[in-house]
């Protein structure tokens, strides 16, 4: 990583400027030093609310212009509450960075904290807590309850969403002394990392004359006891357990902290990881299971104390599962190769979750406020290799001796909506994260900030350094120069019938088991992952890994690729039942049920198709056979990488594999139609409606959709949420299909009326032509949204699997191109009410006899 610039304003604002010639944006972090653990008893949740608050306006910004300034700039934002810092950030281009600079400065200056923003926030994060808290399978599961089994302190063991007496409770009042407390210079860190020039007199322009205040101590006492907790959810699927240990405190004990990283990748990274394996060996297969340090979402988020968890998700015997966690806890016998190969796997994820630039300006900002060390985002994956066995070793006989919290959950017998299909085993569940990040909305209407710096120049989009040819197989490989951090994406894609997707996600899961594939545990040695997407139109083995290791990789996925037997039929009847209980899940949820139903009615295969129990070794071969050949095939590869040389890499690794595809016959195009059909779930709380329309996907198209929907700023997203106070989030968006999806659910009480709503913005599509100002918000927004995608590796790779590189740069221009009168001819086209396929699922009582469109 280039070398990083530290500095201090007088009034104690840190500063942290990592600058990137080779990135496409900037991203803009700001970090306070408060938490849901610096939240006193009875205001659970406070730290979680104030956060929504900051998004409220501030002295210079009115309420709703923060977000929509800098969405109308071509960039995203959000914030995050987590157990010790609160933080807001933004990715934008960089001729809009002085505009972030100035509104982050306006809120830490002076935020509007009055009666109408704290009673809609306040409802704001109620409507949260219903959600993700009430209504949610496994929802504080396993972080929330290992803490409060774990631990003593109220720090430690409150839930961070909050408690709704506690919220009700607050009062103006009280969120100004919060402000006072913990929201000012010299308990926050600006981080500023990618395509700009460092200049500290312009961020001290900014933020200098704000008042400094002496920082509160950000240490917790804490003393560890352990126990156990059994715990009845009426909305999980299966039963889970989780175990949890005190962690070393990262900030006295870096090494012993990264040991349980390792200890962490030895255990439940990759399917040669030793849990995994053990599970499997006695018959355990199907079990779920992941380990972690600390915080869903990564290492070194949080201070000490901190936990080591390892959560699983199970179909049998719960004391089989926790017996086999803690056989391998003492990881008996590790060898230095496999030592070395869980350090490159951990390495190579953090180098991973930090290729955006504002995922590294995030990471600086949070190292410098709780460890005092932002120089550890580039130095972590070294640090990690010089870790001994012994140390690992050390460190899961450490656990053993530490207090231990156990965890048990079990379903209820009988769930809300348990007319809706019954009982459904997801394949992972995914609990709420401690830290909790939100979806903003950004009001459309409203006064510009005072003062608010012009827009600057960016750097037009270049046509990256790529070479391409088809191999003597006939594969067609992209190489594609994309400089930053030293990652490659691989991506290759081969085509499939419509009809066999659910049969290529097995395939797609079996084809580099170890069980066909002997070579397979190389992959997670050399740093690499490599994961299987399966849809209507094809599969894709999706790879990511450190650049170095690039032709270990292919050579690798060639060797599972040139044969086409070895499906051994265990092996097949476990990744089976993990599907099929999978594509149960994905089908029983709302949303995915609307989406097939959408689907259907537009001449579209559903996405989750089945059944998978017929699948065998002899089908699988034989889809083997006629799909993954190289003829036909598309080999994508970007990285720090010189493509010329990946060119002869690729035809070199893969020279083994030959032969061309089937044939796959093209699928009929979708097309318009209205419809209605209602789905009902009796007794579900929440109605989802989807809303589906046809067009071929041209700039024009695209900037449409975005103006009604595809936003924060957009008239749906307002509308439904802003205004109505509808919905959580609202959204339309379009596939590369040319389906366009407008997606949002409501109280059953309120679906009548969201369904009535929505016919009244289609209707405004005609009666109210979009604004120049609403397409000119929504193409700036879209520009640097697809700036962003194609800045890091996986973005680029991804992308480049519909376009090449040329026609990447052009669609960038077209975007910035398209007229106005364009995009409402394409609107007025594109949402005729006349030809809108509308889906509501859930408890449709109040909604049977409607019509969507009159």
């Amino acid at each position: 990583m280039r070398e990083l610039i530290r500095a201090c304003l007088p009034n104690g604002l840190r500063l942290v400027l990592a600058p990137d010639p080779a990135a496409t944006t900037v991203g803009v972090s700001v970090h306070y030093g408060v938490g849901f653990r610096t939240e006193p008893p009875g205001r659970a949740g406070f730290a979680h609310l104030f956060e929504h608050l900051m998004f409220e306006g501030s002295l210079h910004v009115p309420p709703g212009a923060h977000g929509r300034v800098i969405q109308a700039s071509g960039g995203s934002f959000n914030g995050t509450t987590g157990p010790d810092a609160t933080n807001f950030y933004a990715s934008v281009p960089g001729g809009a960075l002085e505009r972030v600079l100035f509104l982050e400065a306006d809120r830490m200056r002076a935020p509007l904290l009055d009666e109408a923003a704290l009673t809609k926030q306040r409802e704001v994060v109620r409507d949260e807590i219903r959600r993700n808290v009430l209504s949610r399978p496994y929802a504080r599961f396993p972080g929330t309850l290992l803490a409060r089994t774990l631990y003593t302190s109220f720090a430690c063991t409150h839930d961070g969403y909050g408690e709704l007496g506690d919220l009700e409770a607050a009062g103006v009042a009280d969120c100004r002394e919060f402000f006072e407390r913990h929201y000012h210079p010299a308990n926050a860190v600006l981080a500023i990392c990618g395509d700009f020039e460092p200049d500290v007199e312009l961020i001290e322009r900014h933020f200098g004359d704000i008042a400094g205040r002496e920082p509160l101590p950000g240490r917790i006492e804490e003393q560890p006891r352990g126990g156990e907790l059994r715990q009845v959810d009426q909305h999980a699927t299966a039963p889970a357990l989780a175990v949890g240990y005190p962690l070393p405190d990262p900030a006295a004990d870096l090494d012993g902290y990264l040991a349980h990283v390792l200890l962490s990748a030895l255990l439940t990274d990759g399917l040669s990881s030793r849990l995994r394996r053990s599970l499997t060996e006695a018959g355990l297969g199907e079990v779920t299971v992941r380990s972690g340090c600390g915080p869903a979402g990564g290492i070194l988020r949080a201070r000490h104390p901190d936990t080591f968890s390892v959560a699983a998700y199970h179909q049998g015997s719960a004391e089989r599962v926790l017996a086999l966690i803690e056989d391998e806890l003492s990881v008996p016998d590790l060898s230095a190769s496999e030592l070395e190969g869980a350090a490159v796997r951990a390495g190579a994820a953090w180098s991973r979750a930090h290729a955006r630039p504002v995922e590294r300006a995030r990471a600086l900002s949070r190292l410098e406020l709780l460890f005092d060390a932002p120089h550890l985002l580039g130095e972590l994956p070294e640090r990690l290799h010089r870790i001994t066995a012994e140390q690992v070793t050390q460190a899961g006989r450490r656990l053993g001796d530490q207090p231990r919290a156990l965890v048990l959950v079990t379903p209820s017998e009988t769930r809300p909506g348990a007319g809706d299909g019954g009982r459904r085993a997801p394949l992972a569940p995914v609990p709420a994260e401690p830290e909790t990040v939100h979806q903003r909305t950004a009001a459309a209407s409203g006064a510009e900030p005072a003062g608010l710096p012009p827009l600057g120049g960016h750097r037009p989009a270049r046509v990256p350094e790529s070479a391409s040819a088809t191999l003597p197989n006939g594969l067609r490989v992209l190489a594609v120069r994309c400089p930053g951090l030293p990652l490659a994406a691989v991506r290759l894609c081969v085509p499939i019938a419509s009809g066999e997707a659910a049969d290529a996600s097995i395939l797609g899961a079996m084809v580099l088991r170890e069980s066909r594939c002997p070579r397979a545990a190389e992959l997670e040695r050399a740093g690499w992952t490599v994961l299987p997407l399966a849809d209507t139109r094809r599969l894709v083995l999706s790879g990511d890994g450190p650049a170095r290791t690039l032709r270990q990789a292919l050579e690798v996925v060639a060797s599972a690729l040139v044969q086409d037997d070895g499906y051994a039929a265990d092996d097949i009847a476990a990744i089976r039942g993990l599907v099929t209980r999978q594509l149960a899940a994905l089908a029983a949820h709302p949303a995915t049920t609307a989406r097939g139903a959408v689907r259907r009615l537009v001449g579209l295969a559903p996405e989750v198709s089945g059944p998978v129990d017929q699948v065998s070794a002899e089908s699988l071969a034989g889809l083997h056979r006629s799909r993954l050949r190289p003829g036909g095939a598309t080999l994508v590869v970007a990285g720090e990488l010189d493509p010329q040389d990946t060119l002869a890499l690729a035809a070199d690794a893969l020279a083994g594999w030959r032969g061309s595809a089937e044939p796959v016959a093209a699928a009929a195009p979708p097309y318009r139609k209205k419809a209605w059909r209602g789905l009902h779930r009796d007794g579900a709380a929440q109605v989802q409606l989807l809303f589906g329309t046809v067009a071929e996907p041209t700039p024009a198209v695209e900037l449409a959709s975005a103006v009604f929907g595809g936003h924060s700023s957009s008239r749906l997203a307002t509308t439904m949420r802003d205004r109505l106070r509808l919905t959580y989030s609202a959204r339309t968006a379009l596939e590369p299909s040319g389906l366009v999806l407008s997606s949002f659910d409501v109280r059953r009480e309120a679906a009548r009326t969201a369904i009535e709503e929505f016919a009244r913005l289609l209707e405004g599509v005609t009666t109210e032509p979009f604004t120049a100002q609403e397409i000119e918000r929504a193409r700036a927004y879209l520009v640097g949204r697809w700036l962003e995608s194609v800045g890091d590796a996986a973005g680029l790779a991804t992308a480049l699997l519909e376009r090449t590189p040329e026609e990447l740069v052009r669609h960038g221009d077209a975007l910035a191109t398209v007229t106005h009168e364009e995009v409402r001819a394409a609107a007025a086209r594109l949402f005729d009410p006349g030809f809108i396929t509308g889906v509501a699922v859930g408890d449709l009582s109040m909604i049977k006899s409607y019509e969507m469109v009159r």
